[in-house]
C-alpha cells in the first residue's frame, strides 16, 4: 500500500533505476532524497490523479477543438488499422472530428473542474460501410483526383469520389 502512495504522489521524482531495480526518488518540496516510509508520513503527499471524493465548487464544460472543420465532405485516403482490412487502402469521406471521450481536470485550489470532449477526425468508407477514427487509422487528404483512381477498382465508386471531389474544389 505505501509503496503505491510514492508513485502517485505529485512531489515524488523518480531520479535513478539501478541494476538492481531499486529507484532512486526525491521530494520535489526539499531536494531531499525520500523512501515510502518517509512519504508515509509526510505532510506534502498530494496525489497526481483526481482521487475521488472531491469538493466541487463550479463546473465547466469546454468546447472540443474542431482542427479540420473546413475540411468536411472533402475525399481521403485511409488505411484502417485493422486486421479483417490487412493494410488495403480505401476511400472515405472527412466527416469532420466527432466526439470519442472526454478529458477532465481538477484545479484544487478553486475546487473547478473542467470537462473538455475529446475530438478525433471521423472517416465514412462506404465500401467497409462504417465510420473509421484517425486514431484507428493511417489517413491523408486526397489533392488530386488522379490519385482516386489508383485507389479504387471499383468504376461506379470511382464516379462517385470523382463527383464529390470536384464538388468540393
Amino acid at each position: 500500500m505505501e509503496e503505491i502512495r510514492i508513485r502517485k504522489c505529485e512531489n515524488a521524482i523518480p531520479e535513478i533505476i539501478f541494476g538492481d531495480g531499486t529507484l532512486k526518488i526525491s521530494c520535489r518540496i526539499d531536494g531531499k532524497e525520500i523512501t515510502s516510509n518517509d512519504c508515509e508520513t509526510c505532510m506534502n503527499y498530494r496525489s497526481k490523479y483526481i482521487e475521488y471524493p472531491i469538493e466541487v465548487a463550479s463546473i465547466e464544460l469546454a468546447e472540443g477543438f474542431d482542427l479540420y472543420k473546413k475540411s468536411i465532405g472533402r475525399i481521403v485516403r485511409i488505411k484502417p488499422c485493422f486486421e479483417e482490412t490487412e493494410e488495403k487502402e480505401y476511400l472515405g469521406i472527412f466527416l469532420g472530428e466527432l466526439f470519442s471521450c472526454n478529458a477532465v481536470s481538477y484545479k484544487r485550489q478553486k475546487k473547478h473542474l473542467t470537462v473538455t470532449p475529446v475530438l478525433n477526425p471521423a472517416i465514412y468508407v462506404p465500401e467497409l460501410k462504417q465510420i473509421v477514427y484517425g486514431y484507428e487509422s493511417w489517413w491523408s487528404f486526397i489533392e488530386n483526383k488522379d490519385e482516386i483512381s489508383l485507389i479504387s477498382r471499383d468504376e461506379s465508386l470511382k464516379q462517385f469520389f470523382i463527383h464529390i471531389f470536384e464538388e468540393n474544389q
